[in-house]
């Protein structure tokens, strides 16, 4: 289990994950620390609000695993938001055409080349503090 998710799903492999719904950063990091590859905090089914989501990312990504939000709806400021939380992952309701797609891939780009502003709150987070380049991805290409 090493490299990125997005690598080891560039090659091929399977991962395991779990899908949290339920509002709590002790059930993200006892959910992390179980094995999983990623575990995905859920803002659309889910009773979530924004500050309990960033709590859950930061448990999920300092207990090893790699955080994922699936966002209420496909819109780049709550996208952004979470990215800089530390989502490692998007997933997009309601995606249903090609224009959808590519706003979504949009909305996940930090700058050049993207319409994404730069230096929000958490933008230090999300660039793991300095240490990786562009740690975001979106569930769609158009490459």
């Amino acid at each position: 289990m090493t490299g990125s998710i997005k690598d080891r799903w560039r090659q091929g492999e399977v991962t395991l994950g779990a899908w949290l719904m339920v509002p709590s950063p002790l059930t993200a990091e006892i959910l992390s620390k179980a094995g999983f590859d990623w575990v995905l905090v859920d803002m659309q089914h889910g009773c979530m609000d924004y500050e309990t989501a960033v709590d859950m990312i930061r448990a999920i990504d300092l207990s090893g695993a790699t955080p994922m939000v699936r966002v209420p709806w496909n819109e780049p400021g709550i996208i952004g938001r979470m990215l800089d939380a530390g989502a490692m992952a998007i997933v997009a309701p309601m995606i249903e055409g090609v224009e959808d797609a590519r706003c979504l891939v949009q909305a996940c780009r930090y700058p050049p080349p993207a319409d994404a502003a730069w230096g929000r709150s958490g933008s230090a987070r999300a660039m793991a503090w300095a240490t990786l380049p562009r740690p975001t991805t979106a569930f769609a290409s158009f490459r």
